[in-house]
């Protein structure tokens, strides 16, 4: 099909239609535009009216057309002008979300849970084998019972096995930024997905969640 039988066929399937610029490359003249129709659409230098450079994700107008080579945009148009569009924040709230995980502050804040978290279990364990000890040595009193140095052996090896590593809670999850979307939805810290998958292991009480697409783990209720 030749340039003037594609124009005509443009004609025939023209829709007016707003979008936003996914990418523009000013060089080659050549970009694409995702439509409301959550299509994407082609786009040329010489169908982009006014200011040549279209900025990515900026509003705009467009003729949608279809024809043998793909969906093309023409006659489009920004609904703001570039300097405006440079100065708010708009382009911000319209980037791909990044998992909590891939940001410094995010890394951060979980790296400081963590240690919060590891430095309180040792304090703890500490104090527990300085009661199981005390207890040791007061059952080999005189006049003692010898049970309670058992105890006081039971509870200084239940010391040594206190765990530094645990499930933070559902409260504790949300301090982490990026945890949740821009519409306050859940979102997983490590993958982005949405979804929640919550189980309860060895038939006890305690609710875990995890990420349902990643497996992450995500807290403990």
């Amino acid at each position: 099909m030749n340039e003037k039988e594609e124009q005509i066929t443009s004609k025939v399937t023209a829709v007016e239609m707003s979008g936003k610029v996914l990418w523009f490359n000013s060089q080659s003249g050549k970009g694409r535009i995702r439509g409301s129709d959550g299509l994407e659409y082609f786009v040329a230098a010489h169908n982009v009216a006014g200011e040549v450079h279209l900025p990515k994700w900026a509003p705009v107008k467009f003729r949608a057309v279809s024809t043998s080579r793909g969906q093309r945009a023409e006659k489009v148009e920004l609904q703001v002008t570039v300097a405006d569009f440079a100065q708010s924040k708009e382009h911000d709230s319209s980037k791909r979300f990044v998992p909590a995980l891939q940001t410094p502050e995010g890394l951060a804040r979980l790296k400081l849970i963590e240690t919060t978290y590891a430095e309180s279990q040792k304090e703890f364990a500490k104090s527990m084998s300085y009661f199981g000890i005390a207890l040791i040595v007061i059952g080999l009193l005189p006049k003692l019972p010898i049970g309670i140095s058992l105890l006081g052996g039971v509870i200084w090896l239940f010391s040594l096995s206190v765990s530094t590593k645990k499930r933070m809670s559902e409260s504790t999850y949300y301090t982490i930024p990026h945890s949740k979307d821009k519409t306050g939805k859940h979102r997983c810290i490590s993958c982005g997905a949405h979804g929640i998958y919550r189980h309860t292991p060895y038939k006890t009480t305690t609710a875990l969640a995890d990420c349902s697409k990643c497996g992450f783990e995500l807290w403990s209720a």
